[in-house]
């Protein structure tokens, strides 16, 4: 997948929905999903049951209880992209939410070069536009509908909330209602968009139906709620099965009959499929860009760095002094105003500005710094044989290149 559409996606890195909980029924929202079975030992009591009939019960319950069929989650697909998660861990929190400033993951070329997250997008006014390069192809269209295909990956969203991601790994479906599927080697999740859904992996599977009903199975535990008060429970040992009434039959190896127990309370709605635009595809990433706006540290055609941005350059060397002996490459890069040469110069003395200051704010790894001119534009100067002058200032910039 092109990595425009990384950079443009990957501003969520979590898929969420409601999350597992086995010990009381109440959703956590940041629990992702479990893979094992329910902890029943650990499940408080029903405070209302009582506890006078020495019959089989449980482990943690009181006779005739037992505990729900858990909700589940999306699993967190941030665990498809680990490169580099110790660098952005250190660059992201520092950086954030400077104006003019981003960071961005980056690819990297056989000869050491990093491909720029924006290089070669296309910025219509229309909205649509079109990006084809190395590493695949990538268009949008004015109804905000995108196709993304690379040799690793394909991407498609239909502007509504829709789409679809497909990989070697994964297979994620969204229907953009709130419904939606995710498949690995391990996992299969549905989610109907309605409260129900489905949680299948190698050692449980869950059924969410949506109305208050549901059914837990792992090894030899199974859970079934009717959704009415009533259900059953068997783990080999023991098998319960609750009539919503007031009374369940339990029988175990030292005891069989009824015993008093409350009805069980319906299982939760899940929550809706999150948008496919949340999803964060695998990166195999060489470093990160931090990218400076001209206008954050130049005045129009100087290369003398303003006052103002000593909070700026300040803050970016505090996020570099934790990066160790990372290499860190600076590069300048004008629009296409002037000649070639007078670019190019302009260029030189920027990056060098920069490293300059950095220095001097004692950031100590190892740093190079050049200059490209107008060679490396990440938007068009010019659309349709006219001034482009929104293009022309994104090319205005300065990256800080970190390798990993």
């Amino acid at each position: 997948m092109p990595r425009p559409l990384i950079a443009a996606v990957a501003g969520a890195v979590l898929l969420t929905g409601c999350s597992v909980s086995v010990s009381s029924g109440e959703p956590s929202p940041s629990a992702p999903a479990t893979t094992t079975a329910p902890e029943i030992t650990t499940a408080a009591p029903s405070p209302s049951s009582t506890g006078t009939v020495a019959a089989d019960a449980v482990p943690g319950y009181q006779p005739g209880q037992f505990p729900p069929v858990p909700l589940f989650s999306l699993p967190d697909v941030s665990r498809l992209s680990t490169a580099g998660k110790s660098l952005r861990d250190k660059l992201q929190p520092t950086l954030k939410s400077i104006p003019g400033v981003k960071i961005t993951a980056v690819r990297c070329t056989k000869d050491g070069e990093y491909s720029n997250a924006d290089s070669g997008l296309v910025l219509y006014g229309d909205g649509s536009g079109s990006y084809v390069g190395p590493d695949g192809s990538y268009s949008r269209g004015r109804d905000g509908s995108e196709t993304s295909v690379s040799d690793r990956e394909s991407i498609t969203r239909d502007g509504k909330g829709g789409g679809t991601y497909v990989s070697s790994d994964v297979s994620i479906t969204n229907s953009g209602d709130g419904s939606g599927t995710y498949v690995d080697a391990d996992l299969s999740v549905t989610i109907d968009g309605k409260g129900g859904g489905t949680y299948v992996s190698k050692t449980e599977s869950i059924t969410n139906s949506g109305d208050g009903s549901g059914t837990y199975v792992s090894g030899k535990v199974s859970i079934t709620n009717d959704g009415n008060g009533s259900g059953t429970y068997v783990d080999g040992q023991v098998s319960i099965a609750n009539d919503g009434n007031g009374t369940a039959n339990v029988v175990g190896p030292t005891f069989s009959g009824d015993v008093p127990a409350d009805p069980l309370p319906p299982v939760p709605p899940l929550g809706k499929f999150p948008p496919v635009v949340q999803l964060l595809p695998k990166v195999n990433i060489c470093g990160f860009v931090i990218t400076l706006a001209d206008g954050v540290l130049f005045d129009f055609d100087k290369d003398n760095i303003r006052a103002d941005a000593a909070d700026t350059l300040d803050r970016v060397s505090q996020a570099l002094g934790k990066v160790g002996n990372s290499q860190i490459r600076i590069s300048g890069h004008t629009d296409a105003i002037g000649t070639d040469s007078y670019n190019q110069g302009l260029s030189e003395r920027r990056a060098a500005s920069v490293e300059q200051a950095l220095r001097q704010r004692g950031v100590s790894a190892p740093m190079t710094a050049k200059g490209y001119g107008e060679a490396k534009p990440v938007a068009p100067n010019q659309l349709n044989g006219k001034d482009n002058p929104a293009g022309r200032q994104l090319n205005r910039r300065v990256e800080i290149f970190v390798r990993t």
